[in-house]
């Protein structure tokens, strides 16, 4: 449990560890190196990048899925 909590990042420019950021308005980021900068954005994943409002993306899998916050 504790290193799950090390590994989260959420909501506007908060984050936990230095390993996850979340850098936009309900931005969450949760792994290791994940970034979610785009508004209402989740990434979940080692080195995820969730950029846009329909985006979540893992580059070591072609597979992906869109989650919107509303």
């Amino acid at each position: 449990m504790l290193w799950l909590l090390y590994l989260i990042g959420s909501t506007t420019s908060n984050y936990i560890s230095t390993q996850a950021t979340a850098s936009s308005e309900n931005a969450i980021a949760i792994g290791a190196d994940s970034i979610s900068t785009g508004r209402s954005t989740i990434a979940i994943g080692t080195d995820t990048n969730a950029t846009h409002r329909t985006n979540l993306v893992d580059p070591e899998d072609t597979s992906y899925i869109t989650i919107i916050l509303v």
